[in-house]
């Protein structure tokens, strides 16, 4: 048996479970009506078929491995919503389904396709809270920049006005000055209060 999910986006039906070890089903893509699987979603009623190779809608590739004669499929449907497929075969030795077989597959179908809506709806929820928990972490870390920009910004203000102040002064001691020592000692404190200035320019 194999389990196909119907993905919107692409149209298309993806095996997602299978029993035994026939890996080359994980390959297998199907459009509507393509396929058991593709005839089953785009009726969206269940088929059974007794002579698999001989139906129209029969994959080459299944075929060709003589995987099954008997084979069924029922759609997993959640509220109209195709949800995929289920379909199930027997070996080509096997005995032919019955309409028993099907009526079972029809109630296994209709519990699968509640738990599988429900197990998205709960991937989408989470899926949902972890982008609005990104987003939230986003904009506290804007907000938290926001603030260190606008603290930055009045620091800054108030570095410069008191370099200002300072620079003021110096060039006014400056003309005063005759001493050749103290003017060096005043070119020096010019020199650290540009620097300073500077800094905080770059801030």
């Amino acid at each position: 048996g194999t389990c196909f999910l119907w993905e919107e986006a692409a149209q298309r039906l993806v095996p997602k479970a299978w029993t035994g070890d026939e890996d080359w089903r994980a390959e297998i893509r199907l459009s509507l009506g393509e396929g058991l699987a593709g005839q089953v979603a785009q009726r969206r009623a269940g088929i059974l078929t007794a002579n698999y190779p001989d139906e129209t809608y029969a994959l080459p590739p299944s075929v060709r491995r003589r995987v099954a004669r008997a084979v069924m499929g029922e759609p997993l449907l959640f509220r109209d919503r195709l949800i995929g497929v289920l379909a199930i075969d027997r070996a080509p030795s096997g005995s032919e389904f019955t309409r028993q077989d099907q009526a079972l597959l029809q109630l296994l179908a209709a519990q699968a396709a509640i738990a599988i809506a429900n197990a998205q709806l709960f991937a989408d929820v989470q899926q949902a809270m972890e982008e609005f928990q990104r987003a939230q972490a986003e904009l506290v870390r804007a907000e938290t920049l926001r603030s260190l920009g606008q603290m930055a910004a009045g620091i800054a203000h108030d570095l410069n006005n008191t370099f200002a102040a300072i620079l003021g002064q110096i060039e006014l001691e400056k003309l005063k000055m005759v001493d050749g020592a103290v003017r060096e000692g005043f070119a020096l404190l010019e020199t650290a209060a540009l620097d300073g200035a500077h800094i905080v320019q770059r801030l």
